[in-house]
Formats: structure tokens, C-alpha cells, sequence
């Protein structure tokens, strides 16, 4: 969300980074829960997280969750060292650096996000373009309202990064800031701001001057002009060595749209670079699928499977991930296929012109324990559909392995985690596949990128193979369905964001992704961050603290203020931290549960020409059939 101010001088804005993998995290490490008037606290097992010395731990998150019934503290990460990835490499072309070419949606070629802004009645937006054009790159609409802002802005340093491992553009050796502009049908005037990093830690951008005089006509309007703008000419308040955000702010007339080419910082003898064109949009039909959780209900009750019928149908859902029932308490021979209750309902389903996919999954399956259970498991499903008539037979095998819900997997043993994740799915792959079925699995979206805390991608060796985790998982699937839990389209915590990186490397890999969205309640969060090394004194009696307290067996993990936690200094083995910052996390930013199937479809139809860009896109999926249908009824 972007906050807009008024002033002559400044425009004041705020960026909420929101980390990728925090969804994904709510259960990381909670084993019991309590509360106190000095805080909250839990426990976990020592041998989870692969540390033999909690004072040397380095880096670490909680998560307070707001449920009903009070808060809950949990622990998702813990490391006992610090490393950061160095940043990308700036792109040169001749003379110029590119900085946005928006070949990747939301995302320059600095690794800075980009986004609208609006406020109050206000309202703005982006549009990539679905058709290839000479210059045209992005086009944004906006509309004020009652004298409210809107408008563009984009980071020039990696969003990825925390603020202390910034890298920000250095444009002193430069001369000019080159922005290709031409409005949709009118004259505009559009004004440009600028922020360095003591700018944008104050959430101010300060006025550069109306765009117009930088432009070879002095105008802007439906013909391409380049706005060639002096690095002279930035305030002097700006350092131009450290500069950090570029904002657009259109000022008349009161609504409209302008498109950008690609923006580049240059040099006294460079000519105007135009970039490639927009990425053509690819035609093919979308499809959507939908994760069934309550089949037990379905297979006993004829008159709910005809009411799942007719809501497939209704709402076009091409694909169904249906959970095979299991008693967790089972051991070495699998999952049971009740043959005589599921086939029916199988039957029914493909009759209604829907694949249907044998849905197998839990955490713990990762394990090495479990191994042959999962298997035993999959050679039941294949052995099922050997002795069906074609009716009734799956069209595939999906797997939901999610090892990022065991605690201990944001420590040093991730790479254990990530190990044993890839060898079961490659397993499942091999008894799928020698079975005549495809293979599917659900992906969280954080793997192809730098871990949220120790900004390390998650890479892992494979057949004397080192890669990122999710190109090992897309190398052995023929489908996957990436959770994409987030209920905005654009900027870096957006789903086009989190999605471009696993749709890239499927094409490459001829793998479809069906991008998952979620529309089951959620519970608000605040994550604690705290890093660096344990402190033997509190300095600041109104402040949060975390301590942690081993034992034998268990590590107490408590969340207090600095007064309790000096008292607690004074007892042996004790380890404190001061938090370092405290991140709000609302459900509404997950899932769709509150914000309802309207803004849901909206975001759908905005979404999708923008995912269609690449053909691994082969729609959405909706997690889940009951919530979905929850949502409907609102």
C-alpha cells in the first residue's frame, strides 16, 4: 500500500514489504502455547534445529499469531550465521544502464519493484502490453479525485534486500535520466520525483519538475518523445550516489494514461535506447483447477458429489486435486483405495468432462521414515487404476509435500529438508510415470528466490546437479501448481512478481503451472526479526524482547518486555535479543476469505494477460472446493 501526502515540495509514500515466505511458515517449530501478562512463550525440540549453541545463533523470526482465542508465538527461522547474496550486476547498453526495460512485469533490471499509488478516492493501475509494439512497454492509468494523488513509482535498488544490505543506484557518473513517454489520446502533464535512501527512510520523494520541459516539443502527447532529464537538475538535498525511488505523479488532466518505454540513466554521448518491444501475450485457453480436501463426505452422500458436479460446471474448473482418504496412524502399506466408494465418485467427475487428479500429501511424507509409506502409497494408486474401467480411472497423480510447515526447516538443516523433498518427489515421478499418469506437485512460490532472512537461494545438488530447489522439482514434474497466496496483482509482494520465475524456467522445460490463490480464512500475523549478537544487558526497560532458554530436551522461546527480560539476564544459560523489527502481516493480503469472489475475479482478469505472456501458464487454481464455495455464498 502506498500513502500519498500533500505538499508543494514533497510527496510522502510508505512501502510495506511483506517477506515471501511467511505463509508459508505458520506452523514452523510450534509445539505448545503459553500465555502470560509478561508476554508469550513457547517451546520446540532442540534436535529440530541442527544448532548445538543458541548463543551463537545469528538470525532469527517468530511470528505472533492473533487467533481467536489469544495470541499464539511461534517459531519459524533460526540460524546461527549471517550471509547475504551479492547483488546483480547492473546491465550496460553503450553508453546507458538500463533500468527498466519491463520485460518482466513489476520488476526492473535492478532487481527494484515497481507499482502504483493512489489515494483516497483515487485510483491507478498498470497495463503490460499483450501485443508486441515498437516502443511501447507499460501503460498506466490513473484517475484522481478530489485533488488525491496517484501515480507510478519504482524502486532503483534490489526490493529483495533488507534495508541495511542496500545497494543504491549510484548515478554520479552519469549525465541524464532518459524516459521514452507519449500520452493515450490527450496532453498531459505529469511531474517527476525523486527519493535517495535518507528520502525514502522518511517515505518522502522530493519534486524534480514537471516532465514536460525535458521533452523535445515541451509537451507530452500521442507521439513518442524521450523527456532527457540532467542529473543536474535533481534538488540538492538528493545525493545522487545513493538515489532510491523515481515517482511519477500525473497532474492534469484529472484522469488518463500514459505508456513508458524503457528507462535508462546515461551518459553526456548517449543516444536515446529504446529497448525491445512487450512480450507477446500466448492464446491458448486458460484452464482452472480446484483442491477437493472433503471427499469422505463426497463418496458416502450422492446428493453432495451431484452439488459438486454442478459447481464444477458452474464454475468451469477443468481440473480437480481430490485427496485420497487416510488414516495418519498407518504404517509401510500406503494409502487404502476404497475402490467400491471412490470409483463412482471418479466416474461422475470425468463424465462431467473434469481431470481428476489422485491427491496424496503431508508434511511429514518429506521424511525419510515415511518413504515407504508414500510409495507403497503411490504403487496403490497405479494399481487402482490398473484394475478400473477407463471410466473411472485418474488422470494423474499430484503430490502435496510441504516441507516448509516441519519445524527446524529455516535452520541449517534446510538442505537436509530440500534433499529428501526432491528424492521423494523424483520417486513418485518414476511410479507415476511407469504407471501411465502424470505427475503433479504443489510448489511454494519462495523457492526461486533469495531466502527472506539469510538472502541465500535455496540450491541444492542432484545427481551431481547444483540448482535452485524448484528447477530440480519443475525438471521431474509434468505439472505443478505454485501457491501463490497473495491477493494483489502488482509490486514486489504481488502474484506476477512471485510467479515469473518458475513460469520462465517451466517453458524452458515444457511444464505447466497452474498459479494457486488462496480463498480459506486466515489468521493475522506479526512477525518478530531479531539478528546479530545475544546482548548481556537491556538498554532499552519499554522495548521487545526474544529469550531463549535451553534445556534438555526442549527450547523455551519467549517474547517479553525489556524489564522482564533484564530479571531473566540473571538467570544461567539465558540468551536475549533485542527484536529488531516488527512486520504486520494481515490475512487480507493471502487470501481472498475477507476481500470476497469479486475483488477475487478482479484480480483473475487482471492477472491473467499479464501470466499468459508465457506458455507454461495453464491458469488458476483455487485452493479450496469448500471455502470457494464459502465465498460465494457471502
Amino acid at each position: 500500500m502506498k500513502m500519498y501526502g500533500k505538499g508543494t515540495k514533497t510527496t510522502r509514500y510508505r512501502f510495506l514489504p511483506v517477506p515471501k515466505a511467511s505463509v508459508s511458515m505458520l506452523c514452523l517449530g510450534f509445539l505448545f502455547f503459553q500465555s502470560s501478562a509478561q508476554g508469550v512463550s513457547t517451546s520446540v525440540r532442540i534436535s529440530d534445529w541442527g544448532i548445538g549453541d543458541f548463543s551463537q545463533i545469528r538470525l532469527g523470526q517468530l511470528s505472533i499469531v492473533h487467533a481467536p482465542a489469544g495470541e499464539e508465538l511461534r517459531v519459524q527461522a533460526l540460524y546461527d550465521s549471517v550471509f547475504y547474496a551479492s547483488e546483480p550486476v547492473v546491465p550496460r547498453d553503450r553508453n546507458c544502464v538500463t533500468v527498466a526495460d519491463f520485460s518482466t512485469p513489476f520488476i526492473n533490471r535492478l532487481g527494484g519493484s515497481y507499482a502504483v499509488f493512489q489515494l483516497g478516492g483515487s485510483s491507478a493501475s498498470i497495463t503490460h502490453p499483450s501485443e508486441p509494439s515498437e516502443n511501447a512497454s507499460l501503460m498506466v492509468h490513473y484517475s484522481r479525485v478530489a485533488g488525491n494523488p496517484s501515480g507510478f513509482w519504482m524502486h532503483l535498488f534490489n526490493s529483495a534486500f533488507p534495508r541495511f544490505a542496500r545497494r543504491y543506484f549510484d548515478a554520479t557518473r552519469s549525465s541524464a535520466l532518459h524516459i521514452p513517454i507519449r500520452s493515450n489520446n490527450r496532453v498531459e502533464r505529469i511531474t517527476l520525483k525523486i527519493a535517495d535512501d535518507v528520502w525514502n527512510e522518511k517515505e518522502d520523494a522530493m519534486i524534480v519538475g514537471d516532465l514536460n520541459k525535458y521533452l523535445p516539443r515541451g509537451m507530452i502527447d500521442t507521439a513518442w518523445q524521450t523527456a532527457v532529464i540532467p542529473l543536474a537538475a535533481l534538488p540538492e538535498q538528493i545525493n545522487s550516489a545513493r538515489l532510491a525511488t523515481l515517482v511519477l505523479e500525473p497532474v492534469s488532466p484529472a484522469s488518463g494514461a500514459f505508456e513508458l518505454g524503457p528507462i535508462t540513466v546515461c551518459s553526456k554521448d548517449a543516444v536515446r535506447i529504446t529497448g525491445p518491444p512487450g512480450k507477446a501475450a500466448h492464446t491458448h485457453r486458460r484452464e482452472n483447477a480446484m483442491w477437493i480436501w472433503n471427499t469422505a463426505e463426497l463418496t458416502e452422500n450422492k446428493k453432495r458429489a451431484d452439488v459438486l458436479i454442478d459447481f464444477l460446471r458452474d464454475q468451469r474448473i477443468d481440473h480437480v486435486f481430490l485427496a485420497l482418504p487416510y488414516d495418519a496412524s498407518e504404517h509401510g502399506e500406503g494409502v487404502n483405495i476404497d475402490r467400491p466408494r471412490l470409483a463412482p465418485l471418479v466416474r461422475s467427475l470425468n463424465a462431467a468432462a473434469v481431470k481428476v487428479h489422485a491427491l496424496l500429501g503431508d508434511k511429514d511424507f518429506v521424511l525419510p521414515h515415511s518413504r515407504s509409506f508414500v510409495l507403497n502409497s503411490m504403487n496403490n494408486i497405479v494399481q487402482y487404476q490398473r484394475t478400473v474401467h477407463p471410466g473411472e480411472q485418474f488422470y494423474g497423480i499430484h503430490v502435496d509435500i510441504e516441507p516448509h510447515l516441519l519445524p527446524g526447516f529455516n535452520s541449517p538443516r534446510q538442505e537436509w529438508f530440500l534433499t529428501n523433498f526432491i528424492e521423494v518427489l523424483a520417486a513418485c515421478a518414476g511410479i507415476a510415470r511407469d504407471g501411465g499418469l502424470i505427475i503433479g506437485a504443489d510448489l511454494p512460490t519462495w523457492l526461486d528466490a533469495a531466502n527472506e532472512l539469510t538472502h541465500l537461494s535455496p540450491e541444492i545438488s542432484r545427481q551431481g546437479v547444483i540448482k535452485p530447489a524448484y528447477q530440480h522439482v519443475l525438471d521431474l514434474m509434468d505439472l505443478v501448481v505454485l501457491m501463490d497466496y497473495r491477493t494483489n496483482v502488482q509490486g514486489d509482494d504481488g502474484i506476477v512478481l512471485h510467479a515469473r520465475e518458475e513460469l520462465r524456467y517451466a517453458e524452458q522445460r515444457g511444464v505447466r503451472i497452474f498459479v494457486g490463490l488462496e480463498t480459506a480464512p486466515l489468521l493475522d500475523e506479526t512477525l518478530i526479526r531479531f539478528r546479530g549478537a545475544p546482548v548481556n544487558r537491556v538498554t532499552d526497560g519499554s522495548g521487545q524482547y526474544v529469550v531463549l532458554s535451553p534445556g534438555e530436551d526442549l527450547l523455551s522461546v519467549s517474547l517479553v518486555s525489556g524489564a522482564e527480560a533484564g530479571e531473566m539476564l540473571k538467570r544461567p544459560r539465558i540468551v536475549v535479543w533485542p527484536v529488531e523489527r516488527a512486520i504486520p502481516l494481515p490475512a487480507s493480503r493471502l487470501s481472498f476469505a475477507r476481500s470476497g469472489i469479486y475483488q477475487l475475479a478482479q484480480v483473475v482478469t487482471e492477472s491473467e494477460p499479464i501470466l499468459s505472456q508465457w506458455k507454461s501458464f495453464a491458469g488458476f487454481a483455487f485452493h479450496h472446493y469448500e471455502s470457494y464455495r464459502s465465498l460465494l455464498r457471502k
